[in-house]
C-alpha cells in the first residue's frame, strides 16, 4: 500500500512540475532547464522524506514481530513450568 502510494504521489507530483512549468514556459518566464532543475531538486528533497516514512513502516513491523517472539516465548515459559509441575504431582 505504501509502494502504491508513493508511486502516485511521485507522479503527480512531476505531472503538475510539468504542466505547471511548460505553462511558464510559454510565457518565457522559465526554461526547460529551470523546469528539470526544479523537478530533481524536488526527487532530491522527496527521496529523504521516503526513507523516513518508510523506517518508521519497517519499524512498526519490526515491533509486531518482536510482540510474538516475547509472547511466543511467554507461553513456551508458562507451557514447561505446567509440566514441571504436573510430573512432579506424578512423582
Amino acid at each position: 500500500m505504501l509502494w502504491s502510494s508513493w508511486g502516485l504521489l511521485m507522479s503527480v507530483v512531476n505531472v503538475v512540475i510539468v504542466w505547471y512549468g511548460g505553462a511558464l514556459n510559454l510565457k518565457g518566464t522559465a526554461t526547460i532547464d529551470d523546469i528539470m532543475a526544479f523537478q530533481w531538486y524536488t526527487f532530491l528533497l522527496l527521496t529523504p522524506v521516503w526513507n523516513i516514512v518508510n523506517s518508521f513502516s519497517e519499524l512498526q513491523r519490526s515491533l509486531a514481530a518482536m510482540e510474538r517472539v516475547f509472547e511466543f516465548s511467554r507461553w513456551m515459559t508458562t507451557s514447561r513450568i505446567a509440566r514441571m509441575r504436573s510430573t512432579r504431582r506424578r512423582s
